[in-house]
């Protein structure tokens, strides 16, 4: 190891020790014998075997001899042996400039934070303007450095990747001459983490040199990586990919192709092989000579399928379904309602109850639920019985002014034996109930999965929330037999909700289908915490469309009067 690796190493170690409490001489130790390495004059690997190290003051006898493994081995089993006393994914936090190993430590402590998807979503939740030393300019930074991050990523999530098609759709509309264009790949599909923008433009042949020539000078890029007379692939000033496919004739065709996945065009492409025709990426073949396509519809009309919608391509029995036009016509914007699931300042959320419910009228929802945090939620301000009394006096008043419905309600913690938050006389005083987890993740499958159900089987939970926890790109769910909720909640009458919140998107899309077959109400709730965060039920419902929901499996596609009929039912019912 040269002096850079083995000063960078020391540098971490003493991150370590911090983040462990460790008393501050020894952290101070390390940073000293850090800077010490990158400062000595001579060859480190002989100033090491000459021990001419260890005569410098501030190496000591013990920093000496794991300098000395460091650079002979290049390997320190004290090294490794701290990176695996900490939490795993802890010590990525590290990588955010100005957090500090102190702060994380508090952040770890009071929060039980230890990735940075998980303070992410911290953030946005305003959970640490909670604690001692943040603050709200702080915690701006943080999130401003992490969105700074995540743009090396190779995944993101949909609320990334949407601006990132907005100034696609801008750049198009305001530079380019084209007939038509299409955002396709795994946006299209509304997949739950998006790798690149992908987008078909319709322009006549003639003018494709020219229109590639606009792309490179003028859209917002890092750089150009690829690019030809009908194709330019770049990286965006975002730090996220965008292909730009030129056609012409072939514009519907490339449409289809490009939109994916590759599991559902294999499973097509076999299909039509039986017919007699080959499908490749650049067109569909018959005796060598390629069909032409105004539009997908024709496409799928060529083969005897009804339309497949670009969700549910995925390579799963959307074929089948399509030959036999069993097809179902799925959720739309204009079928949602109202929303459940709203924060405000009464506990986590960073607007006013007013704010969020004047948002949510404004939108031209017929109802909104609100549903702050229960008093265990202490970290995320949960209301005490008076604070619920307060809350329901404001909702009252507030029911005066809006005239879009309000609801009464709360995100109820499941504690760790499957009990909720509050005893039954306050749940029942709540219009609606969600009930979720919050705490104590580290469960076997069995224990999650009975957690749940103890806690629907209350007579007053209406929805589960988040039901496995995940948070994506930052934290796996709690192993929970999804199947088996699924059945309970078909029993009793539970929802299931899908949390919109692009970091979430919980149910997991592949199991609403099967809440569908046990007739399981799906609620697709935003989780907002903040006015702007309203819209991911807008923003996910692509999502939510790929477990083929339709308007009548879902909770917020009621009327007003057919959700609270439900909500009574559900309670007399239990």
């Amino acid at each position: 190891m040269d002096k850079k690796q083995v000063a960078e190493i020391l540098d971490e170690i003493a991150d370590l020790l911090e983040l462990k409490g460790e008393v501050e001489f020894k952290v101070r130790a390390y940073r000293n014998a850090s800077r010490i390495i990158r400062e000595v004059k001579g060859d480190l690997k002989e100033l090491v075997n000459s021990g001419e190290l260890a005569k410098i003051k501030g190496i000591g006898p013990n920093l000496f001899e794991k300098i000395k493994e460091l650079v002979n081995t290049g390997q320190l089993r004290y090294y490794e042996d701290l990176k695996k006393s900490i939490p795993e994914g802890l010590f990525e936090l590290l990588q955010i400039p100005g957090l500090g190993p102190r702060r994380i430590k508090t952040i770890y402590e009071k929060l039980g934070i230890t990735t940075i998807a998980e303070l992410e979503y911290a953030c946005r939740e305003n959970r640490l303007l909670k604690l001692d030393g943040f603050g709200k300019t702080i915690q701006e930074k943080v999130l401003r450095e992490i969105e700074k991050l995540k743009q090396t990523a190779e995944y993101h999530l949909l609320s990334f990747a949407f601006p990132v098609v907005k100034v696609v759709e801008d750049f198009i509309n305001s530079n380019l001459n084209v007939i038509n264009f299409t955002i396709t790949g795994s946006w299209r599909r509304k997949k739950e983490l998006i790798r690149d923008i992908d987008v078909v433009l319709n322009v006549k042949e003639k003018d494709f040199k020219n229109t590639a020539e606009v792309i490179r000078k003028k859209f917002p890029h890092i750089k150009v990586i690829a690019s030809n007379y009908n194709f330019v692939s770049l990286v965006s000033e975002f730090g996220m990919n965008v292909d730009f496919i030129l056609a012409d004739e072939d514009y519907a065709f490339k449409v289809f192709y490009t939109t994916g996945s590759k599991e559902f065009l294999n499973k097509i492409g076999e299909y039509i092989l039986k017919l007699g025709f080959r499908l490749s990426d650049e067109g569909i073949f018959k005796n060598g000579e390629k069909l032409k396509f105004l539009n997908e519809e024709q496409i799928f009309n060529k083969f005897g399928m009804s339309f497949i919608p670009p969700e549910i391509r995925e390579g799963l029995d959307e074929i089948e379904l399509a030959l036999k036009g069993e097809i179902p016509n799925l959720i739309g914007e204009k079928d949602l309602i109202g929303v459940f699931h709203i924060h405000s300042t009464y506990s986590d959320g960073s607007d006013t109850l007013e704010d969020m419910i004047a948002e949510c009228e404004k939108l031209g929802f017929k109802f909104v639920g609100i549903a702050d945090h229960s008093k265990s939620a202490y970290y995320a301000g949960g209301l005490t019985e008076d604070r619920l009394e307060q809350q329901w006096r404001e909702i009252d008043e507030l029911q005066k002014k809006f005239k879009i419905k309000i609801l009464k309600g709360s995100e109820v913690d499941i504690l760790p034996d499957g009990s909720l938050d509050y005893s039954n006389d306050i749940l029942s005083k709540f219009d609606f109930v969600i009930a979720s987890i919050h705490s104590k993740f580290k469960m076997t499958e069995e224990e999650a999965t009975q957690r749940i159900i103890k806690a629907m089987n209350n007579p007053y939970v209406t929805i589960i929330g988040h039901p496995t926890g995940r948070l994506l790109l930052g934290r796996d769910g709690y192993p929970v037999n999804m199947k088996k909720i699924i059945d309970e909640a078909s029993k009793l009458g539970v929802v299931i909700e899908f949390n919109a919140n692009p970091h979430r998107l919980d149910i997991d899309w592949r199991f609403i289908n099967y809440a569908r077959s046990k007739g399981v109400k799906i609620s697709i709730n935003p989780d907002a915490h903040a006015v702007s965060e309203i819209y991911y039920t807008i923003l996910s419902l692509g999502t939510a469309r790929k477990g083929m929901l339709t308007k009548d499996d879902v909770l917020n596609s009621m009327s007003v009067e057919q959700v609270q009929n439900f909500l009574k039912a559900h309670r007399k019912k239990n």
